[in-house]
């Protein structure tokens, strides 16, 4: 039983380990990829608050009427 285990696991256990790993780093990658995808949407927006911020124009209000 212990020859057969042995040959099992050398056969078939490293290759399922492999294709599992495989599977989990695409996985990871395609989560990296829509996180940073995200992140970069973020910062364009930021971008786009940052520079109305700086262009608006500054409104006078003048509240008093003539005596």
């Amino acid at each position: 039983m212990k020859k057969w285990w042995h040959w099992l696991e050398k056969r078939y256990l490293t290759e399922w380990v492999r294709m599992k790993m495989e599977r989990e780093i695409r996985h990871l990658q395609e989560k990296t990829e829509s996180l940073q995808q995200e992140v970069d949407r973020l910062n364009a927006y930021i971008d786009g608050m940052e520079q109305g911020m700086k262009m608006r124009t500054k409104i006078f209000l003048q509240t008093g009427g003539r005596e």
